[in-house]
């Protein structure tokens, strides 16, 4: 007999009598079943975990490259370029007392990056160790500058 006659085959003998007649009985299920039906479960619920945990499914939440990269010790790039630290500490050495206008206009001069003034901002912010910033002189009309320590 095959393996799926097997659940068949037993039931029938469950039901018949001796005698030939048959008895209405409630309907019970053979070993291989059960087996099959709590693997079935298990994954089933194994599933439902995982999506509960937060997992979602699709390329939209994908990650790609590290969750917290390390952090930059020295000063070339992974690639061995400049920095783009590097790049406006040039700038500002050979050219001190600049706007953040004037440095973005010198960036893509020497260094062909085009930048916004929001990005040329916040390096010269996160790096007050490394520059000076010159406040406003408001008598005289005078903007803002940076220049190099």
């Amino acid at each position: 007999m095959f393996d799926s006659d097997q659940p068949a085959v037993a039931e029938l003998l469950r039901t018949t009598v001796a005698d030939g007649s048959t008895i209405a009985r409630q309907m019970a299920s053979s070993p291989t079943v059960k087996v099959r039906r709590a693997a079935a479960s298990s994954k089933t619920a194994s599933t439902q975990q995982q999506l509960r945990r937060g997992t979602q499914i699709g390329r939209s939440n994908v990650k790609t490259g590290l969750t917290n990269p390390p952090a930059r010790t020295i000063s070339i790039s992974q690639n061995g370029g400049l920095t783009r630290l590097d790049m406006l500490a040039g700038v500002l050495g050979r050219h001190p007392r600049r706007t953040v206008r004037e440095l973005i206009a010198l960036l893509e001069k020497e260094f062909r990056w085009k930048t916004t003034e929001s990005a040329v901002t916040g390096h010269l912010y996160t790096h007050r160790d490394r520059v000076l910033h010159i406040p406003p002189g408001h008598s005289s009309n005078r903007p803002a500058t940076w220049s190099l320590k």
